[in-house]
């Protein structure tokens, strides 16, 4: 080790001394280091323990002129500018270590005066010698102080009243290496400094002003136990050590002049023994649960055979488990330590929030008596890509303020995107002799880390690489418990509107959770009950309600709250809802998550399904380990109840990430249905001036209205035409198969000669009105008692198509005494403002006029007499039934008078 100990001895200019000529300038004329073993030759080998290290450094001087003492041949000579501090940065690596000597207070230092007397200091502290050449030419030993606060080390000599101390500190720059500075000089006409240190000790001849001193022999009396030099293994064997002087003078404080020394390449790398062992394990052996982290790792310190120390350790590469990953209830609370706060490279205090530690940490060096500790925290993001080991950041900080350490070493953890298996990186670290690191990342329902989800024994695998260049792996095994229920898949399920007032508009809230250790969810379809709609008019691409999902295991899951808005035709689907959870979790962005779904109206029901793509189970390399998902769809005006008061339940099934389903259902019953008003009104009317002979074919036009929103819906209509209409099926062009014409698509199936007229439905709760073609289409039913199809008359399907498709089915059939009746049954619940049937007449019309008992008849005949019975049911039970006169095409009679001839 070199070392910048400098003799200060105050003097005064001679009388007539002249300055330094023009142009001469302050600096460093020689500067050399040595590193020898007990032969006298160059100590190479890697984490050796020298014999001696000495440094040489001399300042640029002049000739001050006549009036110098010629008594005094050290005195023509003087420095150009007396030197104010000096500071010497040794390689990495390189350190001495105060432990093995003994120390010599402060004070005794001061009190001793090498001029005149031996030193009052003991042998043990004595750690090498100095030879400082100025007005005169000092040797006196350097003594192992005891430190004051503040500092690792000190290293003192002294000379007549004054005492001098050299302060070793640690880089703070990225490599901790040693420097080694003194401060403040107060001495003239000082030239040079040779300074030499001893592993092993330092033997004394005292003899006033100009002591012999000489190394120690390992093991000789009076020597060492342990070394007190150890060498370097930084860039073993790439690159050679480099010693940097630095100095400025009192004429120019802080303009530094540099110098630096070069050392012969390191060598015997690969004799070096690195043997570390490691012990990592979780705080609990819970499966799927939250989780700190224990880390032990110890360095053993002996020598080789070679007489050379462990290197130190360069490089941690742990990594966990598969299963074992980032917690997400860790968020809660959470927060980051900047780049500024935790100043990295600096001295300065760190600032770090006590919200960002996540552990503590705990190390033990042979340099020192004293432990060095500290805490673990996250650092705040760099990047979005969980792989890059810049978006999750560590940082150990270890700090000793007694010793004046402070460490700060910035660490990387990488999570794989998929898996969310997690690679921890510590690379860099000091090149310092470290006998053990206890790190305890905190346990607790907001540790950092979760278990795995299954159990058994699970592997650890750690890689640690040395500065010498040796790497070593190792293992660390842990079981995880296999508790009961764990892997199984039991969610909890509850839907329904917050005001069930049949009718009515109102919020609805679904809640689905699942315990801890069950499966992750990644599936939701829910069906709804029949009549429970929303309102799409108006509200298309609109936030129509929030979620809050709770991820993480444990009792504590971190909440993200997110918004669902209704958008249009998704896939298959005529609309969807967008799911959108910015996943800020602490002082992490994982960016937006959206998960959309499917929404599907059944075309014969009108009953909503809806069907999510796949719930994200991992985020950014983080698995979400959902527990919960609360979503409230509460735009006023957007859900609307049922009119049917009738017990329903909202259906579902949610699907795990391990391929499991659950069925699950929630009771639903509107209220007050009989509340609600129920007067549809029905108009019939005939069409074809031609056509209201016997054996003629007059179309039929039917308009239904009601109010919509605020009426019950109908469930059933049934009309009974007058006996003066039969159906005439062999008049059509075609005919549709029954199993075509029951296909929620049957306009793709059904022939065109099968269309029989147009419908039109209007409805408050979507942009534009539902159109479609009338197609005429067989019918069957199953006799009861054979179970075979028997062939019933033809039924007309309106297929109503838009913004969704709807099919309304209307059945035919006769009466006892043959009059002909069309029944919709099972009529969505849904509100309608007016729905108009158009079926055509004429050459294919399906309806015909009948005859009677008397003959072929004229419907203009008697238009007023043809009366149709209808019955409405509602969905809230109502019934409404009418006798209705079907308005005939005929033209009006002339009522024109005359009077009659002749009078009286």
């Amino acid at each position: 080790m070199g070392l910048a100990a400098i003799a200060m001895l105050g003097a005064t200019a001679p009388a007539g001394a002249v300055g330094p000529p023009p142009g001469s300038e302050y600096g460093i004329s020689s500067f050399f280091t040595e590193v020898k073993n007990a032969a006298g030759e160059d100590e190479t080998r890697a984490s050796a323990h020298p014999h001696s290290a000495r440094a040489f450094f001399a300042f640029n001087t002049y000739d001050p002129g006549p009036g110098v003492s010629p008594s005094n041949t050290l005195a023509p000579q003087r420095p150009v500018e007396d030197p104010r501090s000096l500071s010497m940065r040794l390689p990495a690596g390189f350190v001495g270590n105060p432990q093995a000597a003994g120390t010599c207070p402060l004070d005794t230092v001061g009190a001793q005066t090498n001029s005149a007397a031996p030193t009052f200091c003991p042998e043990d502290s004595f750690v090498g010698w100095v030879r400082v050449r100025g007005l005169t030419d000092l040797n006196t030993p350097v003594v192992n102080v005891a430190p004051e606060d503040g500092y690792p080390a000190e290293f003192g000599f002294s000379e007549a009243s004054l005492t001098f101390i050299v302060y070793p500190e640690l880089r703070s720059d990225g490599d901790y290496g040693v420097n080694m500075n003194v401060p403040a000089i107060n001495n003239n006409f000082l030239k040079s400094v040779d300074t030499t240190f001893c592993s092993y000790g330092v033997e004394m001849d005292f003899i006033p002003n100009n002591s012999n001193f000489r190394c120690r022999e390992k093991g000789e009396p009076g020597a060492f136990e342990k070394p007190f030099l150890t060498n370097s293994t930084t860039n073993c064997p790439a690159e050679a050590p480099v010693t940097v002087l630095e100095t400025d003078s009192w004429t120019n404080p802080g303009v530094f002049k540099t110098a630096q020394a070069v050392s012969p390449l390191i060598t015997s790398c690969d004799t070096l023994e690195f043997e570390p062992s490691v012990d990592i394990a979780p705080t609990t052996t819970a499966p799927d649960a939250p989780s700190g982290l224990d880390v032990d790792m110890s360095f053993p310190q002996e020598d080789n055979d070679e007489g050379q120390a462990p290197p130190a350790l360069k490089k941690a590469v742990v990594t966990l488990p598969e299963g074992m990953t980032i917690n997400p209830s860790a968020a809660n609370g959470l927060q980051a330590c900047s780049d500024a706060q935790l100043k990295l490279k600096s001295k300065q205090p760190v600032e770090c929030p006590e919200a960002s530690k996540v552990g503590t940490v705990t190390a033990k060096s042979p340099l020192m008596e004293e432990e060095i500790s500290g805490g673990v925290y996250i650092r705040s993001q760099n990047s979005s890509d969980p792989q890059s080991g810049e978006m999750f950041r560590l940082a150990l900080v270890l700090e000793n303020e007694k010793r004046g350490i402070s460490v700060r070493l910035p660490g990387q953890v990488r999570a794989d995107a998929s898996t969310g298996r997690l690679v921890t990186t510590f690379d860099n670290n000091p090149e310092l002799p470290v006998s053990s690191i206890e790190l305890d990342l905190k346990s607790g329902p907001r540790a950092p880390l979760a278990t795995p989800p299954t159990c058994g024994t699970k592997t650890i695998d750690i890689e640690l690489s040395s500065w010498g260049g040796q790497t070593v792996d190792r293992t660390s095994e842990f079981d995880v418990d296999c508790t009961a229920g764990l892997g199984g898949f039991s969610p909890t399920f509850s839907a329904g509107t917050t005001d069930p007032t049949g009718g009515a508009f109102s919020p609805f809230a679904l809640h689905i959770a699942k315990p801890d250790r069950d499966t992750a969810m990644n599936g939701v379809s829910l069906e709804m009950p029949t009549g429970l709609l929303a309102k799409i008019k108006g509200n298309l691409n609109t936030q129509v309600g929030s979620v809050r999902t709770f991820a993480g295991p444990g009792g504590q899951p971190f909440m993200l709250p997110g918004t669902v808005t209704l958008e249009g035709a998704y896939g298959d689907a005529p609309y969807s809802l967008r799911v959108v959870v910015p996943a800020k979790a602490g002082p992490f962005d994982l960016g937006e998550v959206v998960v959309r779904q499917k929404v599907y109206v059944d075309p014969f029901t009108a009953e909503v399904s809806v069907v999510s793509d796949p719930l994200p189970t991992i985020v950014k390399g983080v698995p979400v380990r959902l527990q919960r998902v609360d979503v409230l769809v509460d735009k006023p005006g957007f859900m609307i109840n049922p009119t049917s008061c009738a017990q329903k339940q909202v259906d579902g099934v949610l699907g795990s990430a391990a391929g499991q389903s659950a069925p699950v259902s929630a009771r639903f019953q509107a209220s007050d249905c009989a509340d609600l008003k129920f007067k549809p009104r029905l108009g019939l009317r005939l069409t074809g001036p031609r056509q209201t002979r016997t054996g003629k074919h007059p179309g039929v036009r039917a308009e239904v209205r009601q109010t919509g929103i605020g009426e019950a819906g109908i469930r059933r209509a049934r009309v009974v035409l007058p006996p003066s209409l039969a159906l005439d099926p062999d008049n059509a062009q075609a005919l549709c198969e029954f199993e075509d014409g029951t296909k929620p698509d049957l306009e793709k199936h059904c022939p065109e000669g099968s269309i029989v007229g147009r419908a039109r439905a209007k409805t408050p709760l979507l942009e534009r009105d539902l159109v479609g073609n009338v197609y005429f289409v067989k019918n069957i039913r199953i006799d009861p008692d054979t179970g075979n199809e028997i062939r019933t008359l033809p039924m007309i399907v309106a297929a109503l198509r838009g913004e969704i498709a709807v099919n309304l089915v209307g059945k035919s059939s006769t009466t006892k005494n043959g009059r002909l009746v069309n029944t919709f049954a099972g009529v969505p619940d849904a509100p309608i403002a007016k729905f108009n049937l158009n079926i055509k007449g004429g050459q294919n019309g399906i309806l015909a006029v009948t005859g009677s008992r008397r003959g072929d008849i004229n419907l203009c005949a008697k238009p007023k007499k043809h009366i149709a019975r209808t019955v409405f049911r509602g969905q809230n039970g109502k019934v409404r039934a009418r006798g209705l006169r079907v308005t005939t095409p005929c033209r009006a009679k002339s009522t024109t008078k005359t009077k009659a001839k002749g009078g009286r």
